[in-house]
């Protein structure tokens, strides 16, 4: 950045530092409608009409469906004169991905925000080291990475959803205040979704009507591997674990990460039990509706612990992956909740989770220490919780005195 946007910079920085904050929180998005900030949002907006609520994107489709469904928002490419404006006067802002990315890496969006309580909510429970917790096994020497990690260290608050996890989080976030509540997302997995929940979420005709049929269904949901591809991609995996749903009557969904790259495109596949969910759309109104899933190691494993149904992760051992992850020490317990697999294996595996489970006792056990307070209670604590902290930004305007 040169001297003159430098400048720029700092001096929008002083005055969102300097400004009276209204009563607003601001929510950004991952380019859909979807994750935790997606159920607070919609939460507070209910619940809170005391309280400006805006969700700010740059995805025309998400603006496109919030302005269709009467929501609150701002279309960040309309008017970036009155995105600051509106950023400048925003007491809270709320992300659950890196905020360089909801922000597309503008500075003076980022500099607009400073006065504005940040909270983070992230995208789930980790077996990867993050940002700061990278630092020894990356090249400092990518700008990208610096970038990225200047970028996500900045929250005032981070949620947080259990003890084990508190050291963590403040190691690679920078993290000083914790929220302890659970995600947002996941109480869509204890009751049925609802209303505007179910905004970017509905399937295709084919595959709705699979998932309501009478056969076993089995969501196959890899992970975001850093832009490289995963083993649960791969034709030699893939093939015969179709041809075995097909025998079996099994019908599988494939849920491929947002950010997955360097895969081949199943879109066009027209394959017997074979179903290929957009990567964009909101699968979390339909996880309590799959009977198992199968993953490398997502977080969205951790989340599906909540319905109490078999988890199916890959066998990776130690240093024949990645040196910084799967990282399982980062989790409490042995693993046993896990059926875990190989490609040689996967058949076996899941007859034995679908038929004779017998890991029930351990998966509660778990989810008891990954999830510490109540799921259906994580939008109305986290929207207390962001109350207070606006009053607090509001209030400051009152602070002053004379002499």
């Amino acid at each position: 950045m040169n001297n003159a946007l430098a400048t720029t910079k700092e001096n929008f920085e002083k005055i969102s530092l300097r400004m009276s904050k209204r009563p607003r929180v601001l929510f950004f998005d991952r380019e859909s409608f979807a994750d935790n900030c997606k159920y607070l949002y919609l939460y507070m907006v209910r619940h809170c009409p005391e309280i400006e609520v805006i969700w700010c994107s740059y995805t025309p489709k998400v603006i496109a469906e919030l302005t269709a469904a009467g929501l609150p928002c701002l279309d960040m490419n309309a008017n970036v004169e009155e995105t600051i404006k509106t950023f400048l006067q925003a007491a809270v802002a709320i992300f659950c991905v890196n905020p360089s990315q909801s922000l597309g890496r503008n500075e003076f969006l980022q500099a607009s925000l400073k006065g504005a309580a940040q909270i983070q909510l992230w995208h789930g429970v980790s077996v990867k080291q993050l940002m700061l917790r990278l630092v020894p096994f990356i090249s400092m020497s990518d700008p990208d990475a610096w970038t990225l990690i200047r970028w996500a260290t900045q929250p005032d608050y981070f949620l947080s959803t259990a003890s084990v996890f508190d050291s963590f989080w403040r190691d690679c976030f920078a993290c000083r205040q914790l929220i302890r509540a659970a995600y947002p997302r996941n109480e869509v997995l204890i009751r049925p979704a609802q209303g505007h929940e179910l905004i970017n979420a509905s399937l295709a005709a084919t595959a709705e009507k699979a998932l309501s049929g009478q056969k076993k269904t089995l969501l196959l949901a890899p992970t975001w591997q850093r832009n490289k591809g995963t083993a649960l991609y791969e034709t030699r995996f893939l093939i015969p674990l179709l041809k075995y749903a097909a025998k079996n009557n099994i019908e599988v969904f494939l849920k491929s990460h947002a950010y997955s790259t360097n895969i081949n495109d199943f879109s066009g596949m027209k394959v017997p039990h074979f179903h290929v969910i957009a990567d964009n759309l909101d699968i979390y109104p339909h996880l309590r509706r799959f009977d198992l899933l199968v993953t490398d190691y997502s977080s969205i494993a951790f989340d599906f612990l909540l319905t109490g149904k078999p988890v199916l992760m890959q066998d990776i051992p130690p240093g024949s992956h990645e040196l910084f992850e799967p990282d399982y020490s980062l989790l409490p317990g042995d693993g046993s909740w896990r059926h875990l697999f190989t490609h040689d294996t996967i058949h076996e595996v899941i007859e034995n989770a679908l038929y004779h489970d017998d890991k029930q006792a351990a998966r509660a056990n778990i989810v008891r220490q990954l999830f510490e307070t109540e799921t259906t209670d994580a939008s109305r604590r986290l929207a207390s919780v962001t109350k207070s902290i606006m009053e607090s930004r509001c209030g400051r305007r009152d602070e002053w005195q004379v002499i």
